[in-house]
């Protein structure tokens, strides 16, 4: 945007019909926004917040529901409405902000806020607002509070004490919220292709590795028809089983580098861990075990355990996370897709504990 006046901006592209208007005014979020507090209506689903899917049935999205037996305290979310995540991401330090855009009631996490735009229309513009990493952490950084072990801490109505610049003009912002969701219904559509492709994979997955109780794939490579059946082993046969751990936080020379250190949050639906929120430098890297490029991530704890990702280039991990070092480089890629095909199964040896975990021992059994 260029400047108008002190209050004031002017955006750089602007429909006609608004261009002899006055620019946007600053604005306090708070004004537009409202926490409306609202709990669990007992019917409706388990939403998470996801960076590329926005607010998306948990079963959809992870394959499984992560969340407690008693929802009675989650928060609703209902169409239209905003929720700010929180939770740190590798590019989106202080978290995301998005707009439910599905026409049912959502519940989500008690940790997220929940806030209800003064019109759908502004509700998508903030939405678009926080899409860029850059507008998004200058707007949260000077709001948040670092505690203890770098944890953020930022409350709902500190979140709503910010500033930023918006249309004032109900038509603009209709005008805006227009062009944004038709731009939104095609990345969506281009989503449910992504979506069957993704599905013609796992099926296709599914036919190259042997059912259970079966030794021979149902769907083989011709020259391979004639080979002897597949043999059954362990995970621990296929290569080293490392459990990361965390270096010392009181050594400020540890963190900062170039070097990934990867947490669960870092691990998406993408196959590779490009970037992580935590880096490490040399000596970082050497207080703790390092993992080899192209080894395969298993979270082991927590809510999200089960997800499978490769490190696309020398890691450590925190003690979260489980990782294969595979004994043959090239045997790396094949270790990944057997790992993500077996992840439910392998994620129930963890049982029906408070904290569900998997140790070592267990998974390279």
């Amino acid at each position: 945007m260029a400047a108008h006046h002190a209050s004031r901006l002017v955006p750089r592209l602007r429909f006609p019909e608004f261009k002899s208007q006055r620019g946007w005014p600053l604005t306090t979020l708070g004004t537009v926004l409202e926490e409306h507090g609202l709990k669990s209506d007992g019917t409706s689903e388990v939403h998470s917040v996801s960076l590329a899917k926005g607010i998306v049935p948990q079963v959809e999205h992870m394959g499984r529901s992560y969340a407690s037996s008693d929802t009675a305290h989650y928060s609703l979310v209902r169409p239209f409405d905003i929720v700010y995540t929180r939770s740190p991401l590798a590019i989106f330090k202080l978290g995301i902000v998005k707009q439910h855009k599905r026409d049912h009631n959502a519940l989500v996490s008690p940790l997220y806020g929940v806030f209800a735009p003064h019109n759908r229309h502004l509700g998508q513009i903030v939405e678009a607002f926080f899409e860029s990493p850059t507008r998004s952490y200058r707007y949260l950084d000077p709001l948040a509070q670092k505690g203890a072990k770098n944890t953020i801490q930022l409350s709902n109505e500190r979140f709503l004490t910010g500033s930023l610049y918006l249309p004032d003009d109900e038509n603009e912002q209709q005008k805006i919220a227009d062009c944004l969701g038709s731009l939104d219904d095609l990345i969506a559509a281009e989503g449910r292709k992504l979506d069957a492709l993704r599905r013609h994979k796992q099926g296709l997955v599914q036919q190259l590795f042997p059912q259970p109780g079966e030794t021979v794939p149902r769907l083989r490579f011709p020259e391979f028809r004639s080979t002897e059946d597949w043999k059954e082993t362990t995970i621990g046969n296929m290569g080293e089983v490392i459990t990361g751990s965390t270096p010392s936080t009181s050594r400020r020379d540890f963190y900062g580098g170039g070097l990934m250190f990867v947490s669960p949050g870092d691990i998406s639906d993408l196959r590779f861990v490009e970037n992580t929120k935590t880096t490490l430098t040399t000596a970082g890297l050497a207080a703790c075990r390092s993992i080899k490029e192209n080894s395969i991530l298993f979270v082991c704890i927590g809510s999200t355990i089960g997800k499978v990702a490769q490190c696309s280039r020398p890691c450590a991990t925190n003690q979260q996370i489980n990782s294969l070092v595979v004994n043959d480089a090239f045997y790396a890629d094949f270790a990944y897709y057997l790992l993500d095909r077996e992840s439910v199964r392998i994620a129930k040896l963890a049982g029906k504990q408070a904290v569900p975990i998997i140790n070592k021992s267990s998974l390279q059994r």
